[in-house]
């Protein structure tokens, strides 16, 4: 097992920007979605 104090901050740092462009992808596609 690796020590989470190694990918922690990394992960967490790169989950908010991923978060915010799944976000993005997610809020665009379901409005796509609703509106075709």
């Amino acid at each position: 097992q690796q020590p989470s104090t190694t990918w922690k901050p990394i992960e967490k740092h790169e989950s908010r920007a991923e978060n915010s462009r799944q976000r993005s992808s997610t809020a665009w596609r379901s409005n796509g979605k609703q509106e075709s």
